[in-house]
């Protein structure tokens, strides 16, 4: 059997079972003093995850906006659409064009969501591209009329951040509930297929 057969077959067994892996990159050592080189990954051969998710990450551009329509149906991302249509995964968008966190905001949002609750939101507002907050002048009206920004479209998505590490996903954030619900089913699956 070849060297890394065993590599191999795990990758194998991980796309037979339909998990995440990834395989780090072998120790490579000096021809002259036979220490592992600078950059080597140290770790073991594989990562692999039985629960994996999509996301799919959007910011905004120069102006300060991001297109939502590129992920309508007829948008230039349909095929990403149509992909988490049929998978399921989240929408993580930081939008603002400052520093964070007084002048960024960060939302993580399932996509059925997105598509049930929030996309027909923009439409109907005839709103093809999102800011992230929503201006009003000194007597609370719009300065954009009709348009709403992702500080009050997404409430509820918010991330949160933390100096010294970026954004973070805060407890009771609906992340939190799906991905518990997922890791319950894979372990109720396993224990009763393997155990």
């Amino acid at each position: 059997m070849a060297k890394k057969s065993s590599e191999v077959r795990w990758r194998d067994i991980c796309r037979e079972n339909g998990w995440f892996w990834y395989k780090f990159g072998d120790v490579r050592y000096c021809i002259h003093c036979k220490k592992p080189l600078p950059k080597s990954e140290l770790k073991p051969d594989f990562v692999t995850a039985p629960v994996h998710t999509y996301v799919e990450c959007k910011n905004n551009s120069s102006d300060g906006t991001w297109r939502w329509v590129e992920l309508a149906e007829d948008g230039e991302r349909s095929l990403q659409r149509e992909w988490l249509n049929e998978h399921g995964g989240w929408l993580f968008i930081e939008l603002g064009t400052g520093r964070a966190p007084e002048n960024k905001g960060a939302w993580l949002v399932p996509w059925g969501i997105w598509t049930r609750d929030i996309e027909p939101v923009l439409i109907e507002r005839d709103q093809k591209s999102l800011r992230y907050r929503t201006v009003y002048n000194k007597d609370g009206i719009s300065t954009r009329g009709n348009i709403i920004g992702a500080d009050e479209l997404l409430l509820g998505y918010g991330l949160e951040w933390e100096a010294g590490t970026g954004w973070t996903i805060p407890k009771g954030h609906i992340w939190w509930r799906i991905l518990h619900k997922s890791l319950k089913a894979t372990a109720n699956h396993i224990a009763e297929t393997y155990l």
